[in-house]
């Protein structure tokens, strides 16, 4: 893909200069300029031939240089997954020198964000890249061998995930032992797929067993005590990419004990006096609610 270049070196005696060029490349091709340039087809190995004529009509010996003309080297790479705003992606390196002629010896990376980077062997050609915005880029690698011969541009495209933020509301105030709660999950994405969106929730009750865990996006969970709980929800997006938050419930409230004492035997049509020694279980009572029996 790179033409060489050829140069007329010549040395002239004072009063002279050339008139004529003749040059051989060796490969069945011929020119007549100076300074001309030639693409090979193939690669290999040519003895290049070039003689002149000068003003005053002097053929020159005929100069002879052999090129070695190889093959460009093949770059080529891929990334590590899932591809994620803030996550360090590693870039590997699978590029390819030409059989025979060389090593790879240069590695030119650009990231498609604007931020580029040049890695010289011997160190390792695989890199790590940080995106700091979402959206497609489209990485690409040019890599050289150590005679200086350059690749095409190897480029990849790529998507780079928003995170998601993991986030929900917890059930207000739970009564042993009937209440259930209810997690309202409340988690958002930048690029607005919340469709694609996976949950993950631990309860943090581990005594109830599978239980403990959900799936759901908005699932209830039934508890036996008061705790508290530590409730998490990991979040992923449908591009890998994972947020979590973790949120204590403490609004578990045991069952208040009622209780009440009263004369076993009362006279009709007098006054009977109830006196309620009910627990509240470690918190104040509020309200009571006599049933007489009578209606």
């Amino acid at each position: 893909t790179d033409s060489v270049r050829f140069t007329d070196n010549t040395t002239y005696l004072q009063g002279t200069y050339s008139y004529k060029w003749f040059w051989d490349f060796g490969d069945g091709t011929r020119d007549s300029v100076r300074n001309p340039v030639h693409l090979y087809a193939n690669p290999g190995t040519y003895t290049v031939k070039f003689s002149m004529i000068s003003n005053v009509g002097c053929f020159s010996d005929t100069a002879n240089e052999t090129i070695t003309v190889t093959n460009i080297p093949v770059a080529n790479f891929s990334t590590s997954t899932p591809i994620c705003m803030g996550s360090s992606i590693q870039f590997n390196n699978t590029s390819v020198a030409p059989a025979l002629f060389g090593t790879l010896a240069k590695y030119y990376w650009d990231f498609g964000d604007g931020v580029t980077q040049t890695v010289v062997a011997p160190a390792s050609p695989n890199v790590t890249h940080v995106f700091n915005n979402w959206g497609n880029v489209m990485p690409k690698l040019r890599v050289e061998t150590n005679s200086g011969c350059q690749s095409l541009l190897d480029s990849l495209p790529l998507y780079v995930g928003p995170v998601p933020v993991a986030n929900f509301n917890l059930p207000g105030g739970l009564c042993l032992p009937s209440d259930t709660a209810q997690f309202t999950n409340t988690s958002t994405i930048a690029n607005g797929n919340t469709a694609g969106l996976g949950y993950q929730w631990n309860f943090g009750d581990p005594p109830s067993g599978a239980n403990n865990l959900s799936t759901l996006t908005n699932p209830t969970h039934f508890y036996n005590n008061a705790g508290p709980f530590t409730i998490s929800l990991t979040v992923t997006s449908a591009d890998g990419c994972v947020h979590d938050t973790s949120k204590v419930l403490s609004t578990v409230y045991p069952q208040p004990l009622a209780a009440f004492a009263v004369a076993p035997e009362n006279c009709l049509n007098m006054p009977t006096s109830f006196t309620s020694n009910s627990s509240g279980s470690g918190n104040a009572i509020a309200n009571w609610f006599w049933n007489f029996g009578d209606g």
